[in-house]
């Protein structure tokens, strides 16, 4: 997005705020805004004219110039912004670098922001993406975010299953460092598609949703809706200190290399699991075990004793949290 990258090196090369670049290039505060945000057509003497008062170094000018100039714009990404570059790469990370608070709903793998090099490949390679180790160490880069920016993602429960030991070690030691992660039950229904919401001090929020080969950015009033759906993920997911537990459990009852390998596959592609793959996977010994749960405004508690023989992860989540998910919706 031309949009974002301005607003990535009015943030990077000066110390202006957006009212400050307004006045120093001549614009008016709300069309300054729109521009950073995608909501206008942007020219080419508008792309020059920011880019000079920016001082940014003649090598960035050149192919954000000749982006404006060929049309360029704003909306779904057809194509890589630049040579090499993943789908939308430039787009995604310079909006994530600006937002104050991210949140993020992956239906069916683990978000892009919280894999591992090795699972974000395995879920790349199913997905039919060319250059998987570029993408991979874009994928990497972006999640540097983490580390400045109010971060929450909801995991659906039916996701642990696919992941190995390496990637739920991953979700606890980033939940160690302070990013939020809760996961949601396997029987709530919620919207299907990945959408990742970013909001920002001054300007209003976006949603970007990410498709295999394009990403998808909603403005207002469309985003709107999203913080409404956000709202219902907080209400129904577990808490932070129940998800910890519910992840000592699936590390407990985490699939081989093989059986991961080959469910990430048949989820992205949408078949049926054969005889041999379900004998694959994996399986619980019979245990007993009694977990603390906490209802959705974290004001009560429940002890649920729950008793599984050859259930997978997200089978027994679902028998724990059954009744508190249907109360809460």
């Amino acid at each position: 997005m031309i949009g974002a990258r301005l607003r990535a090196y009015r943030t990077q090369f000066t110390p202006f705020t957006l009212e400050q670049a307004a006045e120093q290039a001549q614009m008016s505060v709300p069309t300054l805004s729109r521009t950073e945000n995608g909501r206008r057509h942007v020219t080419v003497e508008d792309v020059a004219t920011l880019l000079t008062v920016y001082r940014v170094p003649r090598e960035l000018r050149t192919p954000l110039i000749e982006m404006a100039r060929s049309g360029f714009q704003d909306g779904v990404w057809q194509s890589a912004p630049l040579p090499g570059c993943p789908i939308d790469a430039d787009g995604i990370t310079s909006l994530e670098a600006g937002a104050h608070r991210l949140t993020d709903w992956c239906p069916s793998t683990i978000p892009p922001l919280l894999q591992t090099p090795g699972y974000a490949a395995a879920v790349l390679g199913a997905s039919g993406v060319d250059d998987i180790e570029r993408h991979v160490e874009h994928r990497i880069r972006r999640q540097e975010v983490l580390r400045t920016t109010d971060y929450t993602a909801f995991v659906h429960a039916p996701v642990l299953d696919m992941a190995d030991d390496e990637q739920l070690a991953h979700l606890q030691a980033v939940i160690e460092r302070g990013v939020g992660v809760r996961i949601v039950p396997a029987r709530v229904l919620t919207v299907g598609h990945p959408w990742l919401l970013m909001e920002f001090l001054d300007d209003p929020p976006v949603v970007h949703i990410g498709l295999r080969k394009v990403g998808i950015y909603l403005h207002e009033p469309e985003a709107d809706g999203y913080h409404r759906l956000r709202d219902r993920l907080d209400r129904v997911a577990w808490s932070g200190m129940d998800t910890r537990r519910l992840l000592d459990q699936a590390r407990s009852t985490r699939p081989t290399a093989a059986a991961r390998r080959a469910m990430v596959a048949r989820e992205s592609s949408g078949r049926r699991s054969t005889s041999a793959e379900r004998r694959d996977r994996p399986v619980a010994s019979r245990w007993v075990s009694t977990v603390k749960m906490s209802d959705a405004s974290g004001s009560s508690a429940a002890t649920a004793a729950v008793t599984t023989a050859g259930t997978s992860v997200s089978g027994t989540m679902a028998k724990i949290s059954a009744k508190r998910v249907s109360s809460s919706l």
